[in-house]
């Protein structure tokens, strides 16, 4: 049990490699997105170290993420929504069916 989890632990440790190759494939939004927001497009919260990364790719690149402001701002409101309308969803589809039951 214990080499199964060291296993894992192992496997989900950021080496600077795997930061450095994240950050790489990142474009100047993602970049922003995840110095403001902490999370990547897919809304998924990222590790520290990623952020930290990305903070400083935008600093040696000198991206502007002010510009970016009202794009991600949109893009983090239509997320929103897009979750609501899938809980929503998941409420009435599944929800409120099984609680009649009781």
């Amino acid at each position: 049990m214990i080499s199964f989890l060291s296993v894992m632990v192992g496997c989900a440790t950021l080496t600077p490699e795997k930061i450095a190759k994240r950050v790489d494939t990142m474009n100047d939004f993602d970049l922003c997105l995840a110095s403001s927001a902490e999370m990547d497009k897919f809304t998924f919260a990222l590790p520290d170290e990623i952020v930290t990364a990305a903070k400083e790719r935008i600093a040696s690149k000198k991206i502007d993420c002010t510009s970016k402001q009202d794009e991600i701002v949109r893009f983090l409101v239509k997320s929103l929504r897009d979750q609501e309308k899938r809980n929503e969803q998941f409420r009435t589809h599944f929800g409120f069916g099984f609680m009649r039951g009781w």
